[in-house]
């Protein structure tokens, strides 16, 4: 064995070791790397520090940014403040920053809104950045092994892509009046025929039962993929076969549209439009001009007994000094045979998943050169500690990184995910313009200017349209139909 002749050699072999253990380290998190110098603008719709939660302003962000630039000397993070929009106002402001080149590195966008726009190269597929180690969680192989998958496959296009990087899991939830439930001797429901019920003593003893604003599309949607969920699980070995369990894709509904398994046509689906219009009866006289944005406020302001809503609501209606009586939730009613005939006996599947914080890297940094710099800060942003930091400062979501555990606040919409979440999501089998038609089509239903079984013609000629356009569109394999 070979000796060596001195301490001094000795030495200085060690401080090499470690000094070459200490360089890997660094290089190995991206810290010296080259390719991450530049600046970049990140805008967030629910870490914006203009945004303020549990009465102060959100500042999880900008401290993580700030940490994610000491490790990074060479990059720049910029925050973007901006006033709230809804959901419409950012996508028309989405379109017109893109199309002008103006539209910042990351912004968070609905994967499902723009993937409309992957002809024009707005935005990137994230997929293959998924498959890559994030240096900033240690052990980690695959970014996308840090995650909970199946709410991000949900998220993906039908041809695969994922346009937006989903990063909180949002559930839904009815919020009620326990004040005005006691006055009339009510409580909280679990199936729909006692919900219908309650309902019915609430209107008789004056007060507006449910809050459900159908100026926009949200509260629609909502309540037709549950009745759509419901009402066809029993069906899922018919639809779900090509691959995408515990939900239906595109081409797993355009196959059974093209095929005649599924047809609006049917007395099954003609269920989902009769309970919503008896719904209806217990709505707000004004629904179809009240936007879903409002809902809070007109519950806090007592203009109606229930709302359906959004778990970023909980803290805010916790906090919000109008209130002046007991709120309380509850689980949607499970509907049963007394109800419908169709009805299983699988727990309802509530709407929700990962569509509350979603980034996407737009074409400026594609311009720019910038991708793997705002790559590289989302890996930083979702390590467990950060990404829990987020979350729980907003108290709106629940974590999507593995690892991070559920704030108190939120373990009311616990439940929802483990009944799991609606697999049949009617945005994914629709094009954007059927989309719109569909529901135009349900406003006049409700506005009794159509008839069920009109409604239920026009259904069928949007799926058989859209089956149509994505089958020529993203050629799907039809010899594994």
């Amino acid at each position: 064995m070979r000796r060596f002749k001195s301490k001094k050699m000795l030495k200085g072999i060690g401080l090499w070791i470690i000094l070459t253990a200490f360089a890997i380290t660094f290089f190995s998190q991206g810290v010296f790397a080259a390719e991450l110098k530049g600046e970049i603008e990140v805008w967030s719709l629910n870490w914006n520090p203009a945004e303020v939660a549990r009465g102060k302003n959100l500042t999880a962000l900008l401290e993580i940014a700030d940490e994610y630039m000491k490790l990074n000397p060479g990059a720049k993070i910029n925050i973007m403040v901006k006033p709230r929009m809804e959901e419409a106002e950012i996508n028309t402001w989405l379109v017109t920053q893109s199309a002008a080149e103006t539209i910042y590195h990351v912004v968070w966008a609905h994967s499902s809104e723009i993937e409309q726009y992957a002809a024009e190269n707005w935005f990137i597929d994230w997929t293959s950045y998924l498959n890559e180690p994030n240096p900033y969680i240690p052990g980690n192989t695959c970014w996308y092994d840090a995650f909970y998958k199946n709410p991000i496959e949900l998220r993906k296009s039908p041809d695969g892509s994922l346009w937006s990087l989903p990063l909180g899991l949002v559930a839904t939830i009815f919020f009620y009046n326990k004040d005005i439930f006691a006055s009339v001797g009510v409580g909280a429901p679990e199936t729909w025929a006692e919900y219908t019920e309650i309902q019915r003593k609430l209107k008789n003893a004056g007060y507006v039962p449910t809050l459900f604003p159908m100026k926009t599309v949200v509260s629609t949607s909502w309540i037709y993929r549950v009745l759509l969920s419901h009402f066809y699980e029993p069906m899922l070995a018919d639809l779900d076969v090509l691959g995408t369990p515990l939900y239906v894709d595109a081409e797993e509904f355009s196959r059974a549209v093209a095929k005649g398994i599924f047809s609006a046509k049917s007395d099954r689906y003609k269920e989902i439009l009769r309970i919503i219009k008896e719904w209806s009866q217990f709505w707000n006289p004004n629904f179809l001009s009240v936007p879903w944005a409002q809902g809070r406020e007109r519950l806090v302001r007592k203009e109606a007994t229930m709302t359906w809503d959004h778990c970023r609501e909980m803290t805010p209606l916790l906090a919000d000094p109008l209130r002046d009586f007991e709120f309380g939730t509850f689980y949607c009613p499970q509907i049963t045979k007394e109800t419908s005939k169709y009805s299983g006996e699988h727990p309802m599947r509530m709407v929700g998943g990962a569509s509350g914080e979603q980034w996407a890297i737009t074409a400026t940094a594609v311009r720019e050169g910038k991708v793997d710099l705002c790559v590289d800060w989302a890996k930083f942003a979702t390590t467990p500690e950060n990404h829990l930091k987020l979350v729980d400062e907003v108290g709106s979501s629940l974590p999507i990184v593995k690892g991070c555990e559920v704030a108190d606040v939120m373990k009311a919409f616990l439940p929802q995910f483990e009944a799991g979440i609606s697999p049949f999501i009617v945005e994914r089998f629709l094009t954007t313009k059927q989309y719109d038609e569909w529901f135009r089509h349900m406003q006049l239903f409700m506005a009794d200017a159509l008839t069920l079984d009109e409604v239920a013609e026009m259904d069928q000629a949007g799926f058989e349209k859209s089956a149509k356009e994505f089958i020529e569109k993203f050629k799907y394999d039809q010899s594994r139909w």
